[in-house]
């Protein structure tokens, strides 16, 4: 991972996290990278949108997160790709909704995490404390 680590007025680690987000709409993902930057522990978001940007990016940035549309992650080898390209990556599939019939595509693709747009803060929030908690834990 590419986390960045530094000592708080605690004397506490913290980890900052680099997220590549991947999306078609540019309204949705301006949106939400809005949101990210606004959260401490994100070190950095950087917006591409297409697949081929996508690919690319994974190679270039070596992010800790890969947030992308489900549109842009529905070919098992744009996944397979990424997971080897960036396996220590954490990849999170965007999504309009968490049903059953998208959460079934997710599951074919090989992936774990899928949220709905309008839960990113939620689900970063969430994920950033848990892994600050492992790291602590770990030292």
């Amino acid at each position: 991972m590419n986390s960045a680590q530094k000592i708080d007025d605690r004397n506490a680690v913290q980890s900052s996290f680099s997220i590549l987000l991947a999306g078609t709409n540019s309204i949705l993902r301006e949106t939400i990278a809005g949101i990210l930057t606004r959260q401490e522990k994100a070190w950095w978001v950087v917006q591409v949108s297409g697949r081929q940007e996508l690919l690319r990016g994974a190679v270039n940035i070596q992010p800790d997160f890969i947030l992308a549309s489900i549109s842009l992650l529905n070919d098992p080898k744009t996944i397979n790709t990424l997971k080897e390209t960036v396996p220590c990556c954490r990849i999170v599939a965007l999504a309009d909704s968490v049903s059953e019939p998208y959460r079934r595509v997710i599951q074919s693709l090989g992936l774990t995490d899928v949220i709905e747009t309008t839960a990113v803060d939620e689900y970063f929030v969430r994920i950033f404390d848990a892994l600050n908690k492992k790291l602590r834990n770990s030292i």
